[in-house]
């Protein structure tokens, strides 16, 4: 039998989802307790992978058992995970639904503060570049949208069959707040390489800036090639916020 677990998690302390030796990770805590809960090994697949200290708002991963759980198995789990993890519901799925393979959109959000703020270090990256070019900024990320191969907002060393993504929407909001200026990138798609969000980020800044002009980026991503500049931003910042599969699309409608 399948299930799908549907959860969020604080990202700072653990060494990414993935399950890594002597390290502590999301899917080794998933492993680990959901194991010794129902009494056989248990080892959950992701929708994806996070970096370490990249969080996740919603996330889903499914596992297989042999038997069927008992009905409070999110409660019991709940009680057992650290508070970093949050379990919001495990569900029955059809053998073949793939909680990766079957997914048809992720969307992140990247912020960004600009003030020194002990509150917002571990889920917020305070950029030092104070005179940013912000409408420019708005205006190439909106422009994402128009492109199709991003091998140039790849890591070099990737293995990946190819670098096409097909971006649904992609907007840097401005925000006055109680903490200062505050930048948010959302951005979503049918999928994300490796660091490819950190790099957006990266390039916006380049952008805002001076170091890259508009020019460079429409060159660059249509033809390829490699940016002059380089920037890959920091992990706290990366949140993954929604995630749709078209099956749990019917099943709410039904």
């Amino acid at each position: 039998m399948r299930f799908f677990i549907e959860l969020s998690y604080d990202g700072s302390q653990f060494f990414g989802w993935q399950v890594q030796p002597d390290k502590t990770t999301v899917q080794g805590e998933l492993n680990q307790w959901l194991s010794q809960l129902l009494q056989e090994e248990i080892n959950v697949v992701g929708c994806g992978r996070t970096d370490a200290g990249v969080h996740a708002k919603q996330y889903f991963a499914h596992f297989d058992c042999e038997k069927q759980p008992y009905e409070n198995l999110a409660y019991k789990l709940n009680s057992v995970l650290p508070e970093t993890i949050a379990i919001q519901q495990i569900f029955k799925v059809e053998d073949e639904q793939h909680s990766r393979f079957d997914a048809n959109l992720r969307a992140y959000t990247y912020y960004i503060h600009f003030d020194k703020n002990p509150f917002l270090r571990h889920f917020s990256y305070q950029c030092f570049y104070k005179d940013l070019d912000i409408d420019l900024m708005q205006k190439v990320a909106s422009s994402l949208v128009n492109y199709k191969d991003f091998e140039p907002l790849s890591k070099a060393s990737e293995d990946v069959n190819h670098s096409f993504c097909d971006i649904y929407s992609s907007s840097l909001i401005k925000k006055e707040t109680e903490n200062g200026l505050q930048l948010e990138l959302t951005i979503s798609a049918n999928r994300f390489l490796h660091n490819m969000i950190r790099r957006i980020v990266g390039l916006l800044i380049n952008v805002g800036r001076g170091k890259i002009t508009e020019q460079e980026v429409v060159e660059v991503l249509t033809n390829g090639g490699q940016f002059s500049e380089n920037f890959v931003a920091p992990p706290q910042g990366l949140h993954l916020i929604k995630v749709d599969y078209p099956f749990l699309t019917l099943q709410a409608n039904e």
